[in-house]
């Protein structure tokens, strides 16, 4: 849910405390991914020129996206896309399991990912959905998900991409992080018995999306402008 008055983002300072850089998180020409994890976490706000997920894994507080306060909780996923402002508040009560992906892996893999279901959607549909305040079917990952996800991200983190099988071993890991999260993401929208590609709310969400944000659509834009809008 959109928050109105819990808190008060005029208490955060309006600049970005940090740009990172893809050359700064993915030091090698190998690294093209990386995971770790936060324990009692906040953050100011900061942009990074990469995607970004971020898995609550314990406690309740707020993910402050643009001038948009969001509720965090145990379970939720948040997909932030490149070049968004975003920081994470709740007086360090929050657990956060983090996931970076460079441009240059959804360049290698992005027509395999785009066969998922829910993929589009997830990554591009949604982030801009939760900027506009207008957010309505979040990622949620309940008990043996979030496990699942979290497991997988632990055993991720402090591994680096130095060769080309350290670089294989990590993306394999993330194909499978992301295939969990379209998995999940899909259950939510076939709750209502209909597909993605045939949900009418989906599609409305496409023609908002590429009407007020096309500018700010990342890397599956040409897929996302071909699908029909009606």
């Amino acid at each position: 849910d959109k928050m109105r008055s819990s808190i008060d983002i005029n208490t955060i300072p309006r600049a970005p405390r940090y740009i990172y850089t893809v050359d700064y998180i993915f030091p090698t020409p190998f690294q093209s991914a990386a995971a770790f994890v936060k324990r009692n976490d906040e953050t100011g706000f900061h942009i990074q020129e990469f995607y970004e997920i971020c898995v609550i894994s314990r406690g309740e507080g707020y993910h402050v996206i643009e001038d948009t306060v969001v509720r965090a909780k145990k379970g939720d996923v948040f997909i932030v896309p490149p070049g968004r402002r975003h920081a994470i508040r709740g007086g360090r009560t929050l657990d956060v399991h983090y996931i970076h992906i460079a441009p240059t892996f959804f360049d290698q893999y992005l027509d395999r990912m785009t066969e998922l279901p829910a993929f589009l959607s997830l990554f591009e549909v949604e982030p801009l959905m939760r900027v506009s305040g207008n957010a309505y079917r979040h990622l949620y990952l309940y008990d043996a998900p979030l496990k699942e996800v979290t497991d997988l991200i632990e055993s991720l983190e402090g591994v680096w991409q130095y060769d080309h099988t350290s670089k294989l071993i990590v993306e394999g890991y993330m194909i499978v992080l992301l295939t969990i999260f379209c998995r999940e993401y899909e259950k939510l929208q076939t709750i209502v018995g209909k597909n993605a590609n045939n949900d009418k709310f989906f599609m409305d969400s496409i023609s908002y999306v590429i009407k007020n944000f096309k500018k700010h659509l990342h890397y599956c834009n040409h897929h996302l402008a071909s699908l029909p809008i009606r």
